[in-house]
């Protein structure tokens, strides 16, 4: 063996080791529900696509717009726009994901928001460390009209909380990095709900597994008079809302009372729908989503 070769050898060995659990290959969707509001969806895309670390791959499914977001389609040719075959709310269009991808996790946004620059960054190595299956964030509230409403703090221990007061929200749904294989071991998500899916899914995900939230504000939500939460016909007080969340409300406390009386979690969605359809538009191919 050359003096050059024993070089090299010794040379290598001085690298440090990347395991596993630290290896770039795991593969990230970023999922971007959108309905409408086009002018807020490319401040949306560009938070998502300038993130420290990068998605492998970007989805905005347009749940039956009006019109086709054709702007954010041409400024942005390196994500995929798909539309839903019918407008079935975003938790239809979740769940299709969550059983369709072939990725690792999947990263939530909705497309009113935007996120901060190192919300992935963070949020993998969340999971990672604390070995999470799910992992939320802090958000902060950006009002476009007059409204009192108070910008929640997120539990950094959400199942201690729930256990204390089932009806809680404890995680911020558009905030989260899921495990998209632990989303389906726990039932997925109701997709026969518009809405209330995702208070409904969350419990059963935090009693079930390593849910957390970190401290740091990596999520920026739009309040508007136009979101699902504040419509008059689909926000807070309406009666299709309200009908829901009777229902979601008793599941909670079954849900609490059970785990508190023998350890057991039921990990069924209380109101399954067929699956959404999706229409390719521009932008690459996403393995699974044909």
């Amino acid at each position: 063996m050359n003096d050059f070769t024993l070089h090299l050898q010794n040379l290598f060995r001085s690298f440090p080791r990347i395991s596993k659990k630290n290896s770039p290959e795991e593969k990230i969707l970023t999922v971007i529900t959108h309905y409408q509001k086009h002018e807020w969806l490319i401040e949306c895309i560009e938070s998502i696509v300038n993130q420290s670390k990068k998605s492998t791959d970007i989805v905005v499914v347009d749940d039956q717009s009006d019109e086709l977001p054709q702007e954010a389609m041409e400024k942005f040719p390196n994500v995929t726009f798909v539309q839903s075959s019918e407008n079935g709310g975003p938790f239809k269009i979740q769940q299709y994901l969550l059983e369709n991808a072939c990725h690792d996790y999947i990263l939530l946004q909705d497309s009113d928001d935007w996120s901060h620059p190192n919300r992935l960054e963070i949020l993998l190595q969340t999971i990672k460390n604390q070995a999470a299956d799910m992992v939320g964030s802090q958000l902060k509230y950006h009002y476009e009209f007059n409204i009192s409403e108070k910008c929640p703090v997120m539990p950094l221990d959400p199942k201690m909380e729930l256990i204390k007061n089932p009806l809680i929200y404890p995680v911020f749904w558009p905030t989260c990095l899921i495990d998209r294989r632990f989303a389906l071991k726990v039932g997925g998500l109701s997709s026969g709900f518009r809405f209330g899916a995702d208070s409904e899914f969350i419990r059963r995900a935090v009693m079930a597994g390593n849910v957390i939230n970190v401290d740091q504000v990596l999520y920026f939500r739009r309040i508007h008079p136009e979101s699902l939460t504040h419509h008059p016909l689909t926000g807070f007080g309406s009666p299709g809302r309200l009908k829901v969340q009777q229902l979601v409300r008793k599941a909670a406390q079954e849900l609490v009372n059970n785990y508190s009386k023998d350890g057991s979690v039921s990990t069924k969605a209380i109101c399954k729908t067929s699956s959404a359809s999706l229409m390719y538009l521009s932008g690459p191919e996403i393995e699974g989503l044909k």
